[in-house]
């Protein structure tokens, strides 16, 4: 049985951002579509994000202002201020290139063996 890494993944913001509490979930995508990619900054190409971030996008919170939530659509990206479209845009990038690190490591890093490597049998089975 082969590996298989999830299909999505969700795009937080943390406490020190203005969007912190903000979630989205997007697909994945591949490195070759990754690295194929113009900077999303540069103006010309913002359709082209937005396309993509809308293909996407699966599920948000995000509510207008009257506190009705608002469809993770094409029409429901254009609703968001441009600053958030490209913040989402950049953390969507960012969290669908980066690797976690382990919680915990899965065991001590460098020091000495904690045997003696003179007790380790080297004959033959």
């Amino acid at each position: 049985m082969g590996f298989q890494r999830a299909a999505t993944v969700t795009v937080a913001f943390p406490p020190e951002h203005e969007l912190h509490g903000f979630e989205a979930v997007c697909k994945r995508i591949s490195t070759g579509y990754y690295l194929d990619k113009p900077k999303a900054t540069e103006r010309p190409y913002l359709q082209e994000a937005l396309e993509e971030l809308t293909s996407a996008l699966v599920s948000w919170n995000y509510e207008d202002e009257k506190g009705k939530a608002v469809p993770a659509t094409a029409a429901g990206l254009r609703r968001l201020d441009i600053a958030a479209t490209k913040a989402l845009y950049k953390a969507w990038l960012d969290e669908v290139a980066e690797v976690k690190a382990p919680l915990s490591p899965s065991s001590p890093r460098g020091g000495p063996p904690s045997i003696d490597p003179g007790s380790i049998p080297m004959t033959p089975l």
